[in-house]
């Protein structure tokens, strides 16, 4: 096994073996840190999809029927090389993505701690009792698997994004076929090599590669797929959960979202744009949870407009660690980015900085063909009650997170209300009681901004 030689062209691994595509079609991976072709990746179909799946169907319950600390300690044995092969899998990251060496490994640490994680789990497999109406009788509730997981991962950590769906579908007795994105072809194809290493049995994993009308849209599709975990577009997302839910298939989503990052009129200032500016453009602001609504009190609004302008514009554009963030993931995703930005302007948008393509003549990224700046959308909060009349989470149906950056929770008076996405019928809105403790007013706040359970 060797993880330092990118391969000519990327192979789907399939039953234990490396294969390419029954059509032998592959397509171009492009660096977006250079614009140069990378590696040629299988372009997969149909036909790949179902041997895909009937491997994994076939190797689904001789891998249900081992026990599930067994389970957790191959899995173990994955996250173990992993860690063993850190610096190696974070280059591949590296390449793939254009970001920078040290946030790739960053990346891959998560992935590694996942790892552990789930491994653990295994042996804290619970299930549930409780009474029964019948005398002499109790309810037992146990885990059982569902069968066959379709994975679909995006491309902005895309290690990470494996670990995430791969462990736990694989502890909980599944078997898995993991369509990559088509932008991060190397660390799934990495992930492969290291789990079939491990030892986990032939047919329980499998990667394939393609485009996602061509190889992810067969497998959200196939009549022996159980489950289908997603991370993407909200678009695509309804399509999923519209089609696995005509053959009762269960669904995972995660889908895209515009989150609020509230400042507050007794923040302070200096932390919250950090914050800000950490948040709205980490990862070239490819993130799920990335701030991309700041919504400011009018009080504090201009001073903070002014430093976070200025925060931006000293951040730097790269793919060294010496860099803040790096390109986002394809020219696609670059024009359609600056084309948010003409459609603000068009509509009377103030342009404060950035909207362009980084220069070609910046010498650390003088080949990069498509970076682009990240996109925040700063509004000011009267802007939004007076303007348009409405309550925040009334601007977008989409959110993963909210923030509330302020200094006392009870002296705002502010009422933070959280929408549950656009996926359900009716959005709920919960206002904040601020007649409590700090401890009680934080904890509502953690349970509203990451979906505890409202009455």
């Amino acid at each position: 096994m060797n993880l330092t030689v990118v391969p000519a062209v990327v192979p789907n691994q399939i039953g234990g073996r490396d294969v390419a595509a029954a059509s032998s079609a592959a397509f171009d991976k492009i660096d977006p840190a250079t614009g140069r072709v990378l590696c040629q990746v299988a372009r997969s179909g149909l036909a790949d999809i179902e041997r895909a799946v009937e491997r994994a169907r076939g190797a689904q319950a001789a891998w249900a029927a081992t026990t599930v600390v067994k389970r957790g300690e191959i899995l173990r044995r994955i996250a173990v090389l992993l860690q063993q092969h850190r610096a190696d899998v974070a280059d591949l990251v590296a390449r793939e993505t254009g970001k920078s060496r040290k946030d790739a490994m960053g990346e891959t640490d998560a992935a590694i701690e996942m790892g552990f994680f789930v491994a653990g789990e295994g042996r804290r497999f619970y299930g549930r009792t409780t009474t029964s109406g019948t005398p002499n009788k109790t309810a037992l509730i146990m885990r059982q698997p569902l069968g066959v997981a379709g994975l679909i991962i995006a491309a902005n950590t895309p290690i990470a994004n494996v670990a995430w769906k791969a462990f736990p579908a694989l502890l909980c007795g599944n078997t898995a076929v993991l369509k990559a994105s088509e932008d991060t072809p190397l660390s799934a194809w990495a992930f492969g090599l290291l789990a079939r290493e491990a030892g986990l049995p032939d047919g329980v994993y499998n990667t394939v590669h393609g485009l996602g009308e061509e190889a992810g849209a067969p497998l959200v599709e196939h009549a022996d797929v159980d489950v289908v975990s997603f991370t993407g577009s909200c678009t695509v997302g309804r399509w999923i959960a519209e089609t696995a839910g005509r053959r009762l298939a269960k669904v995972c989503l995660e889908l895209g979202g515009k989150n609020p990052l509230i400042v507050c009129d007794d923040a302070d200032l200096a932390g919250a744009v950090m914050w800000t500016v950490a948040s709205a453009f980490s990862n070239a602001g490819q993130r799920c949870a990335a701030g991309s609504r700041i919504i400011v009190f009018d009080a504090v609004y201009d001073r903070f407009r002014d430093m976070l302008v200025k925060a931006t514009r000293t951040l730097k554009v790269g793919s060294a660690d010496t860099d803040d963030y790096g390109p986002v993931i394809n020219e696609e995703q670059a024009d359609n980015m600056l084309a948010s930005v003409t459609r603000a302007l068009a509509a009377g948008a103030l342009l404060l900085t950035g909207g362009r393509n980084t220069p070609d003549d910046m010498k650390l990224v003088q080949q990069i063909s498509f970076t682009v700046e990240s996109i925040a959308v700063l509004k000011e909060f009267r802007e939004i009650l007076e303007a348009e009349g409405l309550p925040i989470d009334s601007i977008s149906t989409h959110g993963n997170a909210a923030s509330v950056y302020f200094r006392d929770p009870k002296g705002n008076r502010l009422e933070v209300y959280y929408s549950i996405p656009v996926e359900w019928p009716q959005p709920f809105r919960k206002p904040i009681n601020l007649d409590q403790d700090d401890d009680a007013v934080l904890q509502q706040i953690h349970d509203l901004t990451f979906g505890a359970t409202v009455k």
